[in-house]
This record gives C-alpha cells, sequence and structure tokens, in this order.
C-alpha cells in the first residue's frame, strides 16, 4: 500500500492601497520582495526567507506565482557553553569558531501560491519534514511592510491571516452574545459584492485606514445581530478582526476571536503518482475558490 504525504495549508490576505484593479501592483509587490530578500526575524530564532518566485505562467504572471519561504534559524553566538568543562567556553576557544553570516542552519521549505488578482496567498505550512504557523508567515509580511524603501514603493500594504469561515459564521450564530468588537481595514474593492465595496467607499470618504466598532448588550439579554452586522462581521473576519464574548452552557463568559481560529486545510497525496507542486497547484486553486467574496449588502451607511 502506498504511503500517503500529509500536508497542511493556511492563508493569507494581502492587500495594497492605492492599487489597480487587474492586480499588477501586487505582481510589483511580490517581485520587489524578491528582489531585496534577505533572512527577516520572525520569532526568537526563527528566520524566514523568500527563496523562489516565478510566476505560473510565464506568458501570464496575472493568473499566479508560486515561490517558496524557507524556514531558518538564527544562531546566537555570543556565549558559547562547554561541555567538557561544564561552563562557558574560554574566549580563545570560541574565537575559532568561524559561521559564515550567509548560512543559517535547520532549513525547512514551504511553498506557496499567490493569486495578484484578490491577492490571496495559499501557502504549505505543514508536511513530513516540517512545519511553520501561519501566524509565522503573516508576521513576516508585517516586518516587511514596516519597512521604510517598501512604504515608499506601495504606501499601505497590509496582511491579515485569513479565519475558518465556518467558524465566523458558528460565531454570528450565537444568540448569547454580550460583547462584540469589529476591526476592518480597508478591503480592496477587486471582484467583489457590495459588502466590501460599500466599507471601501465609505472609509475612503472619511480617509481612514480602518474602522472599529464595539457593541455591549444592555444589563440584560443577548446583542441581537442584524444582517448588516453580520456582514459586517464577514468583512473584519477577511480584513481585520472579530472578537465577541458569549455566555457559555455553563453560564460563564466565553472569548471568542478571529485570531485564534485561522483556516487550516489537511489533505494527503501519493508522492509515487501525484508530484507535491502539481497538489499544490490544485489545492490552492480549490482553497482560493472558497474565499469568494462576502455575502450580502449594507444598508444606510452611504
Amino acid at each position: 500500500m502506498a504511503k500517503m504525504l500529509s500536508v497542511k495549508f493556511g492563508a493569507l490576505n494581502i492587500t495594497v492601497h492605492p492599487h489597480d484593479k487587474d492586480g499588477q501592483i501586487y505582481l510589483d509587490l511580490f517581485n520587489y520582495l524578491y528582489k531585496v530578500r534577505e533572512p527577516l526575524q520572525v520569532r526568537g530564532n526563527d528566520y524566514i526567507y523568500l527563496s523562489a518566485l516565478k510566476p505560473l505562467n510565464d506568458d501570464k504572471p496575472l493568473e499566479g506565482l508560486q515561490g517558496t519561504f524557507t524556514k531558518l534559524t538564527g544562531i546566537e553566538v555570543s556565549e558559547w557553553f562547554d561541555t567538557t568543562t561544564d561552563k562557558l567556553a574560554e574566549q580563545d576557544i570560541v574565537e575559532n569558531v568561524n559561521i559564515p553570516s550567509h548560512l543559517f542552519p535547520n532549513a525547512k521549505f514551504f511553498n506557496f501560491i499567490f493569486f495578484p488578482k484578490k491577492h490571496i496567498l495559499i501557502s504549505e505550512i505543514y508536511d513530513n519534514k516540517g512545519t511553520v504557523s501561519i501566524g509565522t508567515l503573516a508576521k513576516f509580511f508585517e516586518k516587511l511592510f514596516y519597512r521604510q524603501d517598501i512604504r515608499e514603493k506601495f504606501t499601505t500594504a497590509t496582511v491579515h491571516v485569513l479565519p475558518d469561515m465556518g467558524k465566523v459564521e458558528e460565531i454570528i450564530r450565537m444568540g448569547t452574545l454580550v460583547t462584540l468588537e469589529l476591526e476592518i481595514y480597508r478591503p480592496n474593492a477587486d471582484d467583489v459584492e457590495e459588502v466590501e465595496t460599500s466599507f471601501l467607499e465609505k472609509l475612503e470618504r472619511l480617509n481612514a485606514e480602518k474602522l472599529e466598532e464595539k457593541y455591549e448588550t444592555q444589563r440584560k439579554g443577548f446583542l441581537t445581530l442584524d444582517e448588516e452586522t453580520k456582514n459586517k462581521m464577514r468583512v473584519a473576519a477577511k480584513n481585520g478582526k472579530v472578537y465577541a464574548k458569549a455566555i457559555d452552557e455553563q453560564g460563564l463568559v466565553k472569548p471568542h476571536s478571529t485570531e485564534n481560529i485561522p483556516f487550516v486545510e489537511q489533505d494527503k497525496y501519493d508522492p509515487k503518482t501525484t508530484d507535491k507542486l502539481d497538489f499544490l497547484k490544485r489545492k490552492a486553486l480549490e482553497i482560493y475558490a472558497r474565499f469568494t467574496p462576502s455575502k450580502g449588502k449594507f444598508k444606510g451607511d452611504n
């Protein structure tokens, strides 16, 4: 029986303002990131490096980019411990240790597909050789987007971990919500329905980068969500965050946050019959199709 290999995938929503409708700005962004690439410390000793990038179709780069994140370990060389003496190593011994600055150990590779037109990135986050959290990859982009050269070339770029939309709907359906907080950054209005479009227009009229709303129930009872608020929650889930508190079956207040429910897809393939990158492309297209525009319309926001 063939041994199947398991892979997990996560997803990011990357937005740039101002942008163009065909997605060229996203190609420019990723090509620039690849041009100036260097290992970037994200958490502790973990570094992420954009080690490969190319179009899925050389003649039609807007169809998507294929790339690789390499997770590396940074070595702190300030103090070495000598297990033969159970003491810190003597300076003359340490001076003989020479690790070139361009060498990093423990390389783990995670392939991804980026779709410029809707600025969604689907990445491997686990296979039989290693693991990386989707939050770590988001942190990689967050740090890059704070760099002065990138801010000058692309003005405002943001990244959000895409959540499990099924679990978002579970929060929306909760009938015992007592607190609801929404944080919504400007969405891109490319190929979306009126939900995102309405928000974008409102934020642009206000010259605002993000919107925050908070609802608290009266002394007794629970929040009653109308369709407008539910739609705002769906937009916030993909372009910011949703934080809520609800009363559970034991009568206790329980927090719920989209930050704690990232989208994760797991599937298996047979390496003897299926190429790993072909498997990634197929899964990326499947996942990409699920993150369709939020449904419904806003009312009274104009």
